[in-house]
């Protein structure tokens, strides 16, 4: 059973079933590769993934679809 936590460190929250996993054999990338700047994690469990950081450097460069791309060719999922 599925339970509503409210109390948690966000009112809302959403169950996912993992469709694929990335298959590495070596060390994953590092957050700045990834995010194509030098990008300061907050740590937690959830992050807005739009913040005025994410926004100054990939608005110029396309928005948020060109970053999507990026990351899937950074992670050599699109081939």
């Amino acid at each position: 059973m599925y339970k509503d936590r409210a109390d948690g460190e966000f009112g809302i929250s959403r169950r996912v079933q993992v469709v694929w996993i990335a298959d590495y054999s070596s060390v994953l990338p590092e957050p700045n590769m990834v995010f194509g700047y030098n990008v300061h994690l907050q740590g937690g469990k959830v992050m807005k993934l739009e913040t005025p950081t994410f926004n100054k450097h990939w608005a110029s460069q396309g928005g948020l679809v060109k970053f999507q791309k990026h990351v899937l060719d950074v992670l050599e999922l699109e081939r």
